[in-house]
């Protein structure tokens, strides 16, 4: 989860806690139901601005919630055969893992630093942001990172990417030594 994103949440979990709190102190016969019907009131005549702000604030904590929903869905599959006694699916969870992996092993690349995988009627798409070593001639490395993982995605999963795109975001400071 991204930094923003629990900044985000934590503002919202005390937001929504605030609110919580002050729904229960309007329950009849609550201790401060007074100050809070005042501050409502304040809202209505004067606090315009205070309003929209916290409109604004709930806003972003609902599409915040609504993408760490969608982040971590894992019900995201390919379907990859069907035999008489079932479905062969494989996540793209697992598909992510096989390019970090297929990249790991790739010489001149330092890391995959991003990796999007698209899914469609016409097949997968696979975008890889790679950090790379310096010294590498980078069109020569971009077109056989390319035709690596489509190989091993073809050898490990059986499914042959209709596209890979390949962006260089960076070159590595250093090298660094690779253990295989």
């Amino acid at each position: 989860m991204a930094l923003i994103d629990k900044i985000v949440l934590a503002i919202g979990g005390t937001l929504i806690l605030l609110l919580a709190l002050v729904s229960l102190a309007i329950v009849p016969g609550g201790v401060f139901v007074d100050n809070v019907i005042a501050f409502f009131d304040y809202l209505k005549v004067e606090g315009q601005l205070e309003a929209a702000i916290s409109g604004v604030l709930f806003l972003l904590i609902s599409l915040a919630l609504f993408r760490i929903i969608i982040k971590h869905s894992n019900g995201a599959h390919i379907v990859l055969k069907e035999t008489s006694l079932g479905d062969i699916r494989i996540s793209l969870s697992t598909i992510h893992q096989l390019t970090e992996e297929a990249m790991r092993h790739f010489n001149d690349v330092q890391e995959a630093t991003k990796i999007k995988l698209n899914t469609s009627p016409d097949g997968l798409e696979v975008d890889v942001t790679l950090r790379v070593l310096p010294d590498s001639c980078l069109p020569d490395l971009c077109e056989e990172a390319q035709m690596r993982l489509k190989d091993y995605l073809n050898s490990t999963v059986g499914i042959i990417p209709k596209r890979v795109r390949i962006y260089v975001q960076d070159v590595a400071k250093e090298k660094t030594l690779k253990v295989e």
